[in-house]
């Protein structure tokens, strides 16, 4: 994005960590971390009530931490500066976790599963039930399935899509293209149909001035998005 140009909307974007950490490709769909920890979070929020999917491939795999999961409104916005907390260190998110085997409910617990890339993490919000489901390669089957059981005073509002890793690289689908597995039932509905959070057009804003100053400061790009 430059200085002056039409701001484009994106399904997600950098939301915890140092300017650069991300690069993400709109066309391709791709997230690549340049290892440094940090966090990226839909524009779309699942409501309460709804049930929400989403899909990332892992393309190349983060050995250290990737956390996949969701946040509510609550989980605060760190942009520009270094920030130890991810997906699933707070109260108002929650991740799993397949390179350490824990699960990130604002602490750690076990999850004895082992992701690789080219495996396909299924994510999924119940706001009915109040459960978040997981999948590999489509499989549902323990240690995945449900594994929050997530508080309402938590949730909030409810949910948006958001995941943080060191490095790697993932390909996201939030329902531009069609989903390689199947959700938990057919009532769950595409991240991307969902509407975006009221507070989404500050952000943008909040965005464009930070990359002002950037440029102006000579630093360059406040992430690279790859608008194709």
């Amino acid at each position: 994005m430059r200085l002056g140009a039409t701001v484009l909307r994106r399904p997600l974007a950098l939301f915890r960590g140092e300017l650069g950490a991300v690069q993400v490709d709109v066309k391709e769909r791709t997230v690549t971390f340049a290892d440094s920890f940090a966090t990226v979070r839909s524009a779309q929020r699942c409501p309460l009530g709804g049930k929400g999917y989403y899909e990332l491939e892992i393309l190349e795999v983060d050995v250290e931490c990737p956390q996949y999961g969701f946040a509510s409104a609550a989980f605060a916005r760190v942009l520009g500066a270094k920030s130890g907390d991810g997906v699933g260190d707070d109260a108002h998110s929650w991740a799993v976790d397949g390179a350490r085997q824990l699960k990130w409910p604002d602490g750690e617990e076990p999850y004895k599963c082992t992701w690789q890339a080219g495996d396909v993490i299924g994510l999924a919000c119940d706001l009915d039930k109040m459960q978040m489901h997981v999948s590999v390669n489509g499989s549902f089957a323990a240690p995945n399935g449900v594994v929050f059981e997530l508080a309402p005073d938590a949730v909030g509002d409810g949910l948006f899509a958001a995941f943080t890793c060191q490095t790697g690289k993932v390909c996201y689908n939030l329902g531009e293209a069609h989903f390689r597995h199947a959700p938990p039932a057919a009532e769950y509905q595409a991240f991307a149909d969902f509407e975006e959070d009221e507070e989404e057009e500050e952000d943008v804003q909040l965005e464009a001035a930070l990359q002002m100053s950037l440029e102006n400061a000579g630093i360059g790009a406040l992430e690279t998005v790859i608008y194709k």
